[in-house]
C-alpha cells in the first residue's frame, strides 16, 4: 500500500528489501590500497552519514573510518587501510557498540569480521554510494508511512503530525541535491586556469611530424600530453620497445621539473627483466657502433664490470663507459627507473599512485598493455576483452587523477590484420590488438612501422619466370611515396599520428633507425658517428634523400671540436 503526498513523493507501509553487500563494499573500498579508494573516499565522506547504514556493524565501521580520517581518538590517518583499521577498532572497541559486543561475546569474532571485510570485490564508488542512499530512502519512506498510518488524535494535532512527516519526506528527497551537487557547479575562468596550471604542459620529445594540408606542409612536434594516456602501437618486431627506450631518454633530456632537474621517468616492462633492458638503453644512450652485435657485446661487458674492454677505438670506449656511468647515475638519482613488472592492473595503479605521492615519477611507460591482467576480472569469469576494458578504465582514472595523475605511455600491439598485411597503410587506431577499449581511453595514438620488416618483394614486378625485378609495381610506387624513403627496404621507421584529441590527426614522418645502436632519430639529426665526430659508418647508418646534402661529416677518429661536442648533461636526443 502506498500513500502519495501533495508533492508526489511516496511513502509505503510495505517493508523494503535490503542488501547490505553495498555497505560492505563501500567499507572495503575505503580501506583498499588501490587508487580508486581515493575517489570513493572523497564521494563517501562528502555524502554519506552513518545513519544511512542499515547493518549496525558496517555503520560502526563507517564511523570508525571517519574517526580515523578526522583523528577523533588520536593522530589523523589520511589513508586508512585494513591494518590501521584493525588496530583502530581493537584499541577503541569500547567506543563502538557493535565492536564492543563482538569482543565481549568472543575475542576472535572481531578479527573474523575484519577478515571478511578484506578481499570484497569492489565496483564503482559513486554507484555504491547511490545504492546505499536509495536503500536508506526506501527505509525512511517505510518508517514515515507507518508513522502516517498510526496517527490518531484531534484533527488539528493530526494535521500537524502529518505535515511534520511530509516535511521529513521532502527533506529526504533533497538528499539527491547533495549527491549530484558537483555536477551543477558552474565553470569559472578561475577554476579553468587553476586546473590547466595544475595539469601542466605537454612533454617534449623532439620528434617532428608533418603532413601536407591545403598545399602547405604542416609541422608539429610530437609531445606527450599531461595527465593523459599516450599509446605507442606497432606490429610484433617493429620496434615499439626500442622506440620507448628512445622516448624515455628524450623525455629526460628535454624536460625539466620545477626544481630544474630532469623529469623522472619510470619504465615498467611486462616482457623483460630490468637487467635485460639495461644494456639496450645503454646502447641507445651511447649511440655508436661498438661491435657486430652491440646489445650482446654490451650485456656481456656489463656482466664483467662495464669497462668497455671489447672496444678498440679509444674515443668510442670513452663514450661507452661514460654512457654506462650516466645510466646508473640516472638510476641512482631516480631520474630513470627501469623495472620488470608482473603486478595486476589494480596493484599497478596503486604502485604508480604511490610513486607519484613519493615524488618518484613524472611520467610512466608501460610495455606493454596486452600483457596486463586483472585478478578481480578473472574471479568474475570475465573474458579477455572485458578484462582489458577494465584495465584501460583503471589506467584512464589513474592518468586523470586530480592529485596523483601523470602522463601514462602505453606500448600496444596491432592486431593480426596489420601483422599479416605487411603494409603500413593498415595501421589504424581501430586495429589495436585484443580490444577497441585501448583506442577509446587513449588521447594520443602513434603508429610505428619498421620499413625493414616490410617484405619488399611484394612491391616489385616479377619477370616471366617469376623472379623479382628492380622495377617497382603499382603498389610499390604508392608505398614508396607513402613512406617518404629512398628505398622500400631502407632502415627507417615510419610513424603516423593515428589519433590526437587535442591536435591534428594524420601527422607523420620517417625516422632514421640505427638498428645496431638502437637509435631512432629525426632524419635531420646527426648520425651517431657524426655526433661522435667520426666518419659515417655506411654499413649501419642509412643515407636519406631528405638529409641535407651539405651536412658536415668529420672524417677522423679524433673527438669532435669543442663547439660541436655535446656532453651527457645535454644529451643529443
Amino acid at each position: 500500500m502506498k500513500t502519495e503526498n501533495y508533492k508526489g513523493a511516496s511513502m509505503t507501509t510495505e517493508p523494503p528489501r535490503h542488501n547490505d553487500e553495498y555497505e560492505k563494499a563501500i567499507i572495503n573500498q575505503m580501506l583498499s590500497p588501490t587508487f580508486t579508494a581515493r575517489d570513493t573516499m572523497a564521494i563517501a565522506v562528502r555524502i554519506l552519514k552513518p545513519e544511512y547504514f542499515y547493518n549496525t556493524a558496517y555503520r560502526d565501521s563507517y564511523r570508525a573510518v571517519l574517526d580515523m580520517l578526522n583523528g577523533t581518538y588520536g593522530v589523523p590517518v589520511p589513508e586508512p587501510d585494513i591494518m590501521t583499521f584493525t588496530q583502530h577498532i581493537q584499541t577503541n572497541a569500547d567506543r563502538y557498540d557493535t565492536f564492543r559486543a563482538m569482543r565481549e561475546r568472543n575475542p576472535q569474532e572481531l578479527a573474523v569480521f575484519v577478515l571478511n571485510l578484506d578481499g570484497m570485490l569492489t565496483g564503482n564508488g559513486r554507484h555504491i554510494v547511490s545504492e546505499i542512499i536509495e536503500m536508506y530512502k526506501a527505509r525512511r519512506r517505510y518508517e514515515l508511512g507507518v508513522q502516517l498510518q498510526n496517527i490518531s488524535g484531534e484533527i488539528g494535532d493530526t494535521e500537524k503530525e502529518r505535515q511534520k512527516i511530509y516535511d521529513q519526506l521532502a527533506a529526504l528527497e533533497m538528499l539527491d541535491n547533495d549527491r549530484y551537487a558537483d555536477f551543477f557547479t558552474p565553470s569559472t575562468l578561475a577554476v579553468t586556469m587553476a586546473a590547466l596550471r595544475n595539469q601542466g604542459a605537454g612533454l617534449s620529445t623532439g620528434y617532428t611530424l608533418g603532413k601536407e594540408q591545403r598545399g602547405q606542409i604542416l609541422k608539429r612536434e610530437f609531445t606527450i600530453p599531461p595527465k593523459q594516456i599516450t599509446v605507442i602501437a606497432a606490429a610484433t618486431g617493429h620496434g615499439k620497445s626500442t622506440f620507448c627506450y628512445n622516448l624515455a631518454l628524450r623525455l629526460i633530456a628535454r624536460n625539466k621539473r620545477p626544481d630544474g632537474n630532469p623529469v623522472k621517468v619510470v619504465y615498467l616492462s611486462y616482457e623483460e627483466s630490468a637487467h635485460n633492458i639495461d644494456p639496450k638503453i645503454i646502447n641507445v644512450l651511447c649511440g655508436l657502433n661498438l661491435a657486430e652485435d652491440n646489445r650482446a657485446a654490451i650485456a656481456n661487458d656489463l656482466s664483467n664490470g662495464g669497462t668497455g674492454a671489447f672496444i678498440d677505438n679509444q674515443y668510442k670506449k670513452a663514450q661507452y663507459t661514460a654512457a654506462v656511468k650516466h645510466y646508473y647515475d640516472m638510476a641512482a638519482a631516480g631520474t630513470l627507473t627501469v623495472k620488470y613488472c608482473d603486478l595486476d592492473a589494480a596493484e599497478l595503479c596503486a604502485l604508480i599512485r604511490n610513486m607519484k605521492k613519493r615524488d618518484a615519477a613524472d611520467v610512466v611507460i608501460i610495455d606493454y598493455v596486452q600483457l596486463q591482467e586483472k585478478e578481480s576480472s578473472k574471479a568474475h569469469g570475465r573474458n579477455r576483452p572485458d578484462e582489458l576494458k577494465e584495465i584501460c578504465a583503471d589506467l584512464r582514472k589513474l592518468a586523470n587523477d586530480n592529485d596523483f595523475g601523470l602522463p601514462v605511455i602505453v606500448a600496444s600491439q596491432f592486431n593480426r590484420e596489420v601483422q599479416k598485411s605487411n603494409d603500413p597503410r593498415t595501421m589504424d587506431k581501430t586495429n589495436l590488438g585484443e580490444s577497441a577499449n585501448i583506442e577509446h581511453v587513449a588521447n594520443v595514438i602513434l603508429g610505428l612501422w619498421n620499413c625493414q620488416e616490410t617484405n619488399a618483394e611484394r612491391y616489385y614486378k616479377l619477370d616471366k619466370d617469376g623472379n623479382v625485378t628492380n622495377e617497382l609495381s603499382a603498389d610499390g610506387e604508392r608505398l614508396l611515396k607513402y613512406q617518404h624513403t629512398a628505398h622500400i627496404d631502407d632502415p627507417f621507421v615510419y610513424v603516423r599520428l593515428l589519433k590526437s584529441r587535442d591536435g591534428v590527426n594524420g601527422l607523420n614522418t620517417t625516422l632514421n633507425y640505427y638498428g645496431n645502436c638502437g637509435r631512432i632519430d629525426n632524419t635531420t639529426d646527426q648520425t651517431p658517428s657524426e655526433r661522435a665526430g667520426l666518419k659515417r659508418d655506411e654499413s649501419t647508418e642509412p643515407h636519406n634523400t631528405l638529409t641535407p646534402a651539405d651536412r658536415h661529416v668529420q672524417t677522423t677518429d679524433a673527438p669532435p671540436s669543442a663547439e660541436r661536442k655535446r656532453g651527457f648533461d645535454n644529451l643529443p636526443f
